[in-house]
């Protein structure tokens, strides 16, 4: 039995890590809070779980592990897992997924704040054993809302 990967699997890698080392520098965690979103969406890489349906590329998780250590490699900043990883299994028919263009946020079960609140468009909500999807415009910090634009639960 074979454990390691292919060479689709660790080329995947070398190109995220390669446009992370020219658009994720240490110099750009500190004052950009989605650095190299852009170039990862250009390369697909939000819609490497989605189905071909989904204008995604329908890959297999183990395909894509080794292009997400490398952007923890990085320190990649921004709700990464959330959109590239949770959001293709729970929401692959959201429009523009695949694209980047949508960032979504997950609060788990047992959780008071969802990281990276406030970069979402959409927060997928665990709670009772269900999941439920927010848009971004219905939370914010009014009185009385669910959400705060930190992430914060009311409810």
């Amino acid at each position: 039995m074979n454990f390691g990967f292919n060479d689709d699997q660790l080329a995947l890698a070398a190109t995220v890590r390669d446009v992370l080392r020219t658009h994720c520098p240490p110099g750009s965690l500190r004052s950009e809070r989605r650095p190299a979103w852009e170039q990862l969406a250009g390369l697909g890489f939000f819609g490497l779980l989605l189905p071909e349906a989904a204008d995604g590329l329908g890959l297999a998780l183990v395909d894509v592990l080794p292009a997400l250590e490398e952007t923890g490699r990085a320190c990649l900043p921004g709700p990464v897992v959330e959109t590239a990883v949770v959001a293709p299994y729970l929401l692959a028919d959201v429009p523009k997924l695949a694209s980047g263009a949508v960032c979504v946020g997950v609060l788990p079960p047992g959780q008071a704040y969802a990281a990276d609140a406030d970069l979402a468009d959409l927060l997928i909500v665990v709670r009772d054993g269900g999941a439920r999807v927010i848009p971004a415009g219905t939370y914010g910090s009014r009185p009385g809302a669910a959400w705060t634009r930190a992430g914060r639960c009311s409810r």
